[in-house]
């Protein structure tokens, strides 16, 4: 999974507004990748909210938009952290080669 991620973040143009890159992943439940569309032919796409489960934080963004918000519940969490870093003009992206099992509500594994 580091791998798929390092490879998108090292082909993107545009890294130096990236702080957060995101993995792609197969849900357990149904078996189904899902960014199938997305990735396509692509490395990366960019992204507005991702689910924050497998994904890296730039230490210094993490240091300027400040902690997460622990009042908001699970899903609510990963939105307005991505939200918050938009908001401060920061890109978001989906490496797409990177790869993890995961169970909403669950630890991923890689």
């Amino acid at each position: 999974m580091m791998v798929g991620l390092i490879k998108a973040y090292q082909n993107c143009p545009y890294q130096e507004k990236v702080k957060m890159l995101s993995s792609n992943c197969t849900f357990r439940e149904i078996e189904e990748i899902k960014y199938t569309k997305e990735c396509q032919g692509k490395l990366y796409f960019e992204k507005d909210v991702v689910q924050m489960s497998g994904s890296l934080l730039s230490l210094m963004a993490f240091k300027e938009i400040g902690p997460f918000r622990e009042e908001f519940f699970i899903d609510s969490i990963d939105a307005d952290y991505c939200l918050r870093l938009r908001k401060k003009g920061y890109k978001i992206i989906v490496a797409c080669q990177a790869q993890m099992k995961h169970s909403v509500g669950e630890r991923a594994v890689m």
